[in-house]
């Protein structure tokens, strides 16, 4: 049985995805978020929602799961605002 568990727990996982944090920044303001960077991580906030991206050639699955989760996208919705048009620059919040 948990050898059945764990197969179905990775079957249900989403594929591995090489995304740049710049991809993820730019994916995440076509989203609506606004950004705010500095030196080692871009901010980015939608209504109550906070996402920190570190400034990364790639984000690690870890990283990418953090973000999604914390962002509250899906992976499908994530790959709709990767290939999505863009849409001018990010928005960047004064500081």
């Amino acid at each position: 049985m948990g050898t059945c568990v764990a197969f179905l727990s990775r079957a249900l996982a989403p594929p591995t995805l090489a995304v740049s944090a710049e991809e993820m920044v730019l994916a995440l303001g076509r989203a609506g978020f606004v950004a705010r960077r500095d030196e080692t991580t871009t901010v980015l906030q939608q209504r109550y929602r906070v996402v920190v991206i570190p400034h990364v050639p790639l984000l690690s699955e870890d990283q990418l799961a953090t973000v999604l989760r914390s962002a509250g996208l899906s992976f499908t919705e994530l790959l709709e605002h990767i290939d999505g048009e863009p849409d001018g620059a990010l928005r960047d919040v004064a500081r």
